[in-house]
């Protein structure tokens, strides 16, 4: 409790939502602990293991009988990782899948795809474009600063290829939201990064 709070402690607290009113469910789809940068402030024990599809299947039965359950009318779903791009057969197989499923049940499905852009390619605009996804690009700075906190296992920067992957997206119609990390390292050159994002019209 805050402190000067007027809760009596030994009272029960109340509920902080009624269960007959939730409507929209929300997940957080872990699909891949590989990555293909090595980010020193990354909190993810980095190995090459990837979700199974035996794993897959698991989710996609227990969302189902989740959304049965409690009349759900909506799911989001948030395809994460360390880089879940790794897993394009994956992404792309469950949420065709779950799409399917949830229509079946007149559910809205909504994905999100959360990726440090660096495997960006054609074949994934169009899965984001076909899938009315909502991109998030990591971008931590203009170039240098970037590359000071986001580079590949050799050192080398991903700042190129990352703007490389938003250029394609603006040229594809796509607006990316842009994710980024602030630390000792990178935090002079948040000004410069703002003032790219304002021109190029992204937030």
């Amino acid at each position: 409790l805050l402190v000067g709070s007027s809760i009596d402690p030994k009272q029960p607290l109340p509920p902080l939502m009624e269960g007959d009113n939730i409507r929209t469910l929300g997940t957080w789809l872990h699909v891949a602990n590989a990555c293909n940068l090595d980010c020193p402030y990354c909190y993810i024990r980095k190995c090459n293991k990837l979700m199974s599809e035996t794993v897959a299947e698991a989710y996609v039965r227990k969302l189902e009988e989740s959304v049965y359950r409690h009349n759900i009318r909506e799911v989001i779903i948030r395809f994460a990782g360390s880089e879940p791009m790794l897993q394009k057969k994956l992404v792309f197989e469950l949420a065709r899948k779950i799409a399917k499923r949830m229509q079946e049940h007149n559910v809205v499905s909504r994905f999100v795809l959360i990726t440090n852009g660096t495997l960006l390619d054609e074949s994934w605009i169009e899965f984001i474009k076909l899938n009315n996804v909502r991109l998030s690009v990591s971008l931590d700075g203009v170039e240098k600063w970037h590359n000071k906190t986001r580079f590949f296992s050799d050192g080398s920067g991903t700042f190129k290829s990352v703007w490389k992957a938003i250029q394609l997206c603006k040229a594809s119609g796509l607006d990316p939201t842009i994710l980024t990390t602030i630390t000792e390292a990178n935090v002079e050159g948040i000004p410069e990064l703002t003032r790219l994002l304002i021109e190029f019209n992204l937030g």
